[in-house]
Protein backbone atom coordinates (compact mmCIF):
# COMPACT_ATOMS: atom_id res chain seq x y z
CA UNK A 1 0.00 0.00 0.00
CA UNK A 2 1.40 3.41 -0.97
CA UNK A 3 1.95 6.34 1.33
CA UNK A 4 -0.81 8.94 1.34
CA UNK A 5 0.39 12.01 -0.51
CA UNK A 6 -0.59 15.10 1.46
CA UNK A 7 0.19 18.74 0.67
CA UNK A 8 1.30 19.04 4.30
CA UNK A 9 4.29 16.73 3.82
CA UNK A 10 6.27 19.19 1.61
CA UNK A 11 5.44 22.00 4.05
CA UNK A 12 6.88 20.03 6.97
CA UNK A 13 9.87 18.80 4.96
CA UNK A 14 10.90 22.39 4.20
CA UNK A 15 11.00 23.52 7.83
CA UNK A 16 14.22 24.68 9.44
CA UNK A 17 15.38 23.05 12.69
CA UNK A 18 13.90 25.73 14.96
CA UNK A 19 10.45 25.72 13.31
CA UNK A 20 10.49 21.92 13.16
CA UNK A 21 11.20 21.71 16.90
CA UNK A 22 8.47 24.26 17.69
CA UNK A 23 5.94 22.51 15.44
CA UNK A 24 6.58 19.17 17.17
CA UNK A 25 6.56 20.63 20.70
CA UNK A 26 3.27 22.45 20.12
CA UNK A 27 1.86 19.24 18.62
CA UNK A 28 2.88 17.33 21.76
CA UNK A 29 1.30 20.07 23.89
CA UNK A 30 -1.96 19.79 21.93
CA UNK A 31 -1.97 16.02 22.44
CA UNK A 32 -1.32 16.45 26.19
CA UNK A 33 -3.99 19.17 26.50
CA UNK A 34 -6.47 16.92 24.70
CA UNK A 35 -5.92 14.12 27.21
CA UNK A 36 -5.68 16.29 30.35
CA UNK A 37 -8.61 18.50 29.42
CA UNK A 38 -10.66 15.53 28.29
CA UNK A 39 -11.50 17.27 25.05
CA UNK A 40 -13.75 15.12 22.92
CA UNK A 41 -14.65 15.63 19.32
CA UNK A 42 -12.56 17.36 16.73
CA UNK A 43 -11.27 20.51 18.43
CA UNK A 44 -9.02 21.45 21.36
CA UNK A 45 -9.04 25.05 22.62
CA UNK A 46 -6.39 26.49 24.90
CA UNK A 47 -4.25 29.57 25.52
CA UNK A 48 -0.64 29.56 24.40
CA UNK A 49 2.38 31.86 24.15
CA UNK A 50 2.05 34.03 21.01
CA UNK A 51 5.71 33.55 20.08
CA UNK A 52 5.22 29.79 19.80
CA UNK A 53 2.11 30.26 17.66
CA UNK A 54 3.87 32.71 15.35
CA UNK A 55 6.68 30.17 14.81
CA UNK A 56 4.25 27.53 13.52
CA UNK A 57 4.30 26.91 9.76
CA UNK A 58 1.35 28.43 7.95
CA UNK A 59 -0.95 26.35 5.75
CA UNK A 60 -3.31 28.29 3.49
CA UNK A 61 -6.82 26.90 2.94
CA UNK A 62 -9.66 28.29 0.84
CA UNK A 63 -13.18 29.07 2.04
CA UNK A 64 -14.54 25.75 0.80
CA UNK A 65 -11.98 23.76 2.82
CA UNK A 66 -12.67 25.95 5.89
CA UNK A 67 -16.41 25.22 5.57
CA UNK A 68 -15.81 21.48 5.23
CA UNK A 69 -13.66 21.55 8.38
CA UNK A 70 -16.44 23.28 10.33
CA UNK A 71 -14.27 26.28 11.20
CA UNK A 72 -17.20 28.74 11.13
CA UNK A 73 -18.90 26.85 13.99
CA UNK A 74 -15.63 26.67 15.96
CA UNK A 75 -15.17 30.43 15.57
CA UNK A 76 -18.72 31.20 16.69
CA UNK A 77 -18.58 28.89 19.73
CA UNK A 78 -15.00 29.30 21.03
CA UNK A 79 -13.90 32.70 19.59
CA UNK A 80 -10.22 31.79 19.11
CA UNK A 81 -7.68 34.34 17.92
CA UNK A 82 -6.03 31.74 15.68
CA UNK A 83 -6.94 28.35 14.22
CA UNK A 84 -4.50 25.50 13.76
CA UNK A 85 -4.50 21.92 12.63
CA UNK A 86 -3.07 18.80 14.26
CA UNK A 87 -1.29 16.39 11.93
CA UNK A 88 0.05 12.99 12.96
CA UNK A 89 2.53 11.42 10.54
CA UNK A 90 3.09 7.73 9.84
CA UNK A 91 5.73 7.57 12.61
CA UNK A 92 3.29 8.88 15.24
CA UNK A 93 4.89 12.33 15.50
CA UNK A 94 2.37 15.07 16.29
CA UNK A 95 2.70 18.30 14.31
CA UNK A 96 0.77 21.54 14.76
CA UNK A 97 0.22 23.78 11.74
CA UNK A 98 -1.35 27.25 11.78
CA UNK A 99 -4.22 27.72 9.32
CA UNK A 100 -4.72 30.87 7.27
CA UNK A 101 -7.09 31.92 4.55
CA UNK A 102 -10.35 33.78 3.96
CA UNK A 103 -12.60 33.92 7.00
CA UNK A 104 -9.94 32.69 9.41
CA UNK A 105 -8.74 34.86 12.29
CA UNK A 106 -5.20 36.20 12.22
CA UNK A 107 -3.01 37.10 15.15
CA UNK A 108 -3.11 40.84 15.72
CA UNK A 109 -0.02 42.77 16.77
CA UNK A 110 -0.43 43.59 20.44
CA UNK A 111 2.58 44.46 22.56
CA UNK A 112 0.58 44.05 25.77
CA UNK A 113 -0.69 40.53 25.11
CA UNK A 114 1.76 37.62 25.31
CA UNK A 115 -0.77 34.76 25.14
CA UNK A 116 -3.33 33.86 22.49
CA UNK A 117 -6.40 31.64 22.46
CA UNK A 118 -5.94 28.92 19.84
CA UNK A 119 -8.38 26.34 18.48
CA UNK A 120 -6.73 23.24 17.06
CA UNK A 121 -8.55 20.79 14.81
CA UNK A 122 -7.58 17.24 15.76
Amino acid sequence: MGLELSPIIPLLAGLGPRKRENCLSVGALVRRQQHLGRWGGTVVVFTMNRDHILELPEYWIDARAANSMGIAKILSVHHPEVCAMFYEDQHGAAWCIRLSGPGLPTIQDNLFQSYTKMAVLV
